[in-house]
């Protein structure tokens, strides 16, 4: 009886699966039917006076627009394949037929389109295609951008990736700035495409006709290179970077060209870990030594962003430790800078560090003038102290002390890392005696009042937490 009755209830759910599904389809069917209205290309001109005229075409070219802008929406609504196959392939013929407006409209619609398997995607391809054969400049960038808008469904086609070598030639600055932002979207996916692109790419930079702003948009395709070519591309972008600093080591034009290669370079070595290293190494060469600042600044931005990732070799941290020694006196900001980084490098596992590693940064808090300089060696300090099992020839009270005698500065108290430091120390096996002087000093700046009250409010809840301190 009780499999009868699960019988039925089966057969019941499946009747109820199936009728939502139909009316599903039947909903999809019917807002497709309604876009296809929008989308279809009927009006009658006979009859009319020239300016009524002109009124029909531009109402039926908003109508077309509007079709074309809800496509994405309704494709996501509904992501049933015959439905999505419909829609591409009416997408494709209005691409064929229409004016450049509708096909720029359809090229920024495809970037909306989120498909795991693209829809006729040879058919699709065969009609719009055919536009490159226009003389027409915002037809073939309109192309180019829809082909950029599907770029990791056509790996492997040769065509595509011809057409898009070619219009980075182009005398027309739109074709152009459509083939490199493709270029870039495909590049990621055809390892052939990279292969055959970069060589191209590196030509049209070392083309000394060819604007700066050009060149900054060239470097990006390097950049986004697909790992089969990421050794060639991280060659030539250090190569690039080594003449400009050769060519125009104080030019503002070439230390912008500089800054994004240096950027691309970072990018690649995020997406291929294996790249990391290297790059490290040639960033904290560049940024030590390039006499610009503005490139020293992009490459100890970029430094900390590798280090954040457990990027950083140990030939790079030597680097910075060793650039540390000559400047720690000075106020230099690029002090400041490489402290935070080492900061960093002493928090995470993965990076190398040594005993001498550790005596280096006791010396230099001995040395440094500046008192935010200080404070970021005493966290970095306090950072060794909890992650790492070197032998260390300081301890918690040592750099309590230490920051005890930072408090001399007013402005030390609202300082971020002093709070950073302090949970760390804290965090440090062992007892915490340095901490109770630190709490009479914050106890005394409450009760006198001044600017870094509710900082100091702060720092003793931190305390009192961590150590169950009564005060």
């Amino acid at each position: 009886m009780s499999g009868v009755m699960y019988g039925s209830y089966e057969n019941a759910r499946m009747a109820s699966a199936a009728s939502l599904e139909t009316q599903e389809e039947s909903e999809a069917v019917k807002e497709y039917r309604i876009v296809e209205n929008i989308l279809r290309d009927s009006y009658s001109l006979e009859g009319k006076t020239i300016l009524e005229q002109e009124d029909i075409l531009l109402e039926a070219t908003a109508e077309q627009l509007e079709g074309i802008a809800l496509l994405p929406i309704l494709l996501e609504k509904y992501p049933h394949p015959n439905l999505a196959e419909q829609c591409m392939i009416c997408i494709a013929n209005i691409f064929l037929k229409s004016k450049d407006i509708q096909r720029q409209c359809i090229a920024a619609a495809m970037r909306r389109m989120k498909f795991r398997e693209f829809p006729s995607l040879d058919i699709f391809l065969s009609i719009i295609m055919n536009v490159q054969h226009q003389n027409d400049f915002r037809a073939r960038a309109a192309l180019i951008n829809t082909i950029g808008a599907i770029a990791e469904h056509l790996g492997g086609n040769r065509s595509v990736g011809h057409l898009i070598r070619r219009s980075l030639d182009s005398p027309d600055d739109g074709e152009r700035d459509a083939a490199i932002w493709s270029a870039q979207q495909l590049i990621k996916f055809d390892s052939e495409f990279a292969v055959a692109t970069i060589g191209h790419v590196v030509d049209m930079l070392n083309d000394p006709s060819l604007p700066s702003e050009t060149c900054r948009k060239l470097v990006k395709i390097l950049g986004a290179s697909h790992a089969a070519a990421s050794d060639h591309a991280i060659n030539c972008l250090t190569r690039q970077l080594k003449n400009l600093n050769t060519t125009s080591p104080v030019g503002q034009i070439g230390c912008e060209l500089a800054s994004e290669c240096a950027l691309q370079l970072v990018r690649l070595s995020v997406r291929i870990p294996h790249l990391a290293e290297v790059t490290s190494e040639f960033l904290a060469d560049s940024g030590l030594k390039d006499p610009r600042p503005k490139l020293r600044k992009k490459c100890l931005v970029l430094l900390e962003k590798l280090a954040y990732r457990e990027a950083l070799s140990k030939k790079t941290v030597d680097s910075i430790v060793q650039f540390l020694d000559d400047h720690i006196e000075t106020n230099k900001w690029e002090s400041n800078y490489l402290v935070k980084i080492l900061e960093i490098v002493s928090s995470k596992e993965n990076i190398e560090i040594s005993d001498e590693f550790c005596t280096k940064i006791y010396d230099f808090y001995l040395r440094a003038q500046s008192y935010e300089i200080k404070i970021h060696l005493c966290e970095v300090m306090s950072s060794i102290l909890l992650c790492s099992n070197l032998n260390a020839m300081f301890t918690t009270d040592d750099v309590f002390s230490f920051i005890y005698e930072l408090t001399e500065n007013e402005d030390t108290f609202g300082n971020i890392a002093l709070t950073k430091c302090i949970k760390k120390l804290l965090k440090v096996p062992g007892e915490h005696d340095g901490v109770f002087p630190l709490v009479d000093v914050l106890i005394e700046k409450i009760n006198t009042g001044g600017k870094h009250q509710l900082s100091c409010l702060k720092l003793l809840g931190v305390i009192g937490w961590r150590t169950s301190v009564m005060v």
